[in-house]
C-alpha cells in the first residue's frame, strides 16, 4: 500500500510528498494549511510548480474535475474529503513566466509548506484579485488592507510592479 494511492490520510501527508519531489508555492490562503484546511471561502488551493502539472497530478493521485486541456482544476481524496486544487505551471499563461520563475526562485518555507515571499505574495494577490477574479472578494480586500495595497491607487501600484521587474 503505497502512501496516497487511495487516499492521503492527511494534508500533512499529502504536503510531505510535495515537498520532497515538486517544486512548488501555495499561492494564497495558505495561512492554515497544512493543518487545517479551510474550504468555505474560496474552495480549493492553488499551486504554482515548476514541471509537468499531469505528472504532478499523477503523483498526487489527483483526478481531472474539467475535461478540457486549458483547465488546471483537480479533486483530491484526503481523508475521506474531496480537496479541490489548482496546479498551475510556470509557462501556463496564469502570471508572466519570468514572474512565475521568480516566485518560485524565491519562495520561502512556512509551517510545512513552501510560499511566496513577501513581495510575490502582496502582488500575485493583487493580480489575481483583479486580473483573474470580476470582483474582488471582501476576505482579499482585507488582506490587501492589511498589506497597505488598497489605500493606494492598486492597478497603479500593480502597473508599477509589473514595469519595474519586466
Amino acid at each position: 500500500n503505497i502512501v496516497g494511492a487511495i487516499q492521503w490520510n492527511t494534508m500533512e501527508s499529502l504536503f510531505d510528498m510535495l515537498n520532497y519531489h515538486v517544486e512548488y508555492v501555495v499561492l494564497r490562503n495558505f495561512e492554515s494549511l497544512p493543518s487545517n484546511y479551510q474550504s468555505d471561502i474560496h474552495g480549493d488551493i492553488d499551486i504554482l510548480i515548476r514541471g509537468d502539472h499531469q505528472e504532478v497530478a499523477h503523483l498526487l493521485n489527483a483526478q481531472i474535475v474539467y475535461k478540457s486541456e486549458s483547465r488546471v482544476h483537480y479533486k483530491i481524496n484526503v481523508a475521506n474529503k474531496s480537496i479541490r486544487m489548482d496546479i498551475r505551471f510556470c509557462g501556463d499563461g496564469y502570471y508572466d513566466t519570468n514572474w512565475e520563475d521568480n516566485i518560485l526562485e524565491t519562495r520561502v518555507w512556512d509551517n510545512g509548506k513552501f510560499i511566496p515571499n513577501q513581495e510575490n505574495y502582496k502582488y500575485s494577490l493583487l493580480y489575481h484579485a483583479i486580473v483573474h477574479k470580476k470582483t474582488i472578494s471582501p476576505d482579499y480586500i482585507l488582506t490587501l488592507e492589511a498589506l497597505d495595497l488598497l489605500k493606494k491607487n492598486f492597478v497603479l501600484e500593480l502597473d508599477n510592479f509589473m514595469n519595474n521587474n519586466n
